[in-house]
């Protein structure tokens, strides 16, 4: 396979991939669970009271944004304009699982996880504390299904501590989509007219729409979806071979392109 048919068949299979990798997780709503916590007097975040969300009344929202590593949670209580979010992560390069992580710093790092719970235009610049994760459960790409944990806080250095639970259950995981290349051996160079010739198939594992790209010397194109595609279809791209415009002006190198690749993506 020549180089510049690689250089092709690693792009497609890096947008394919992508396509699966980004479908990972952000925050949705909570369908059921609650946030409670209580501050010791002087305790900056709270003043000293306690709160109690619960959905989906209050807003509450859970999401693994940072993959398996990190949770992340949101209260947006009924009837205030407040927002609360409370962020958890395991030591850096490690992955979030049932367990007691002491040593808790604001921001994670290979030795400290990370802590950091604020809301009503409150927060801390340094943290101290702990949490226990008491269960989690993840879905394809880190989608995070539920989790149960308690936390205790300290900004600054002081004493006073905000104590909290979070035991919340979101919707359930989208089914994993699986995206698959295949390239040929009819592919190759065109003796013809000097261009190179890529067949193959591309698949999905589920229902996807489809977005068409083709690449040459000259200009990249970009197609718009048009429809589904649920089953793996032949392609065809053309593009110009690097030598193949060796004593011949400019004007008669029209790279040709015909039947782009159809890449798969979650709808």
């Amino acid at each position: 396979m020549s180089k510049r048919l690689l250089v092709l068949v690693s792009a497609i299979a890096l947008l394919a991939g992508t396509a699966v990798s980004d479908a990972r997780s952000g925050s949705l709503l909570a369908t059921s669970g609650t946030w409670t916590m209580t501050g010791d007097p002087n305790e900056s975040i709270t003043n000293g009271r306690s709160y109690a969300f619960s959905a989906p009344n209050d807003g509450l929202e859970l999401g693994s944004g940072f993959g398996s590593n990190g949770i992340s949670v949101f209260a947006r209580p009924a009837g205030t304009s407040d927002l609360w979010d409370a962020t958890f992560w395991a030591p850096t390069g490690q992955q979030l699982l049932p367990g007691v992580y002491s040593n808790a710093r604001r921001f994670p790092d290979a030795l400290h996880p990370g802590l950091d719970v604020g809301g009503a235009g409150h927060g801390c610049n340094q943290v101290t504390g702990d949490f226990t994760i008491i269960d989690v459960s993840y879905g394809p790409y880190g989608y995070l299904n539920s989790v149960h944990l308690t936390f205790e806080q300290h900004c600054e250095g002081f004493a006073a501590a905000l104590r909290g639970e979070i035991n919340l259950t979101g919707p359930p995981a989208p089914p994993e989509l699986r995206v698959h290349v295949t390239v040929d051996a009819t592919s190759g160079f065109d003796r013809a007219d000097g261009s190179l010739q890529l067949h193959g198939t591309i698949s999905c594992s589920g229902p996807c729409r489809q977005a068409s790209t083709a690449n040459s010397s000259k200009r990249r194109r970009t197609a718009r979806p048009r429809h589904s595609c649920t089953t793996s279809r032949k392609t065809l791209v053309r593009t110009a071979h690097p030598n193949r415009h060796a004593g011949r002006s400019k004007s008669s190198a029209k790279p040709v392109t015909r039947s782009p690749p159809a890449l798969c993506a979650p709808n």
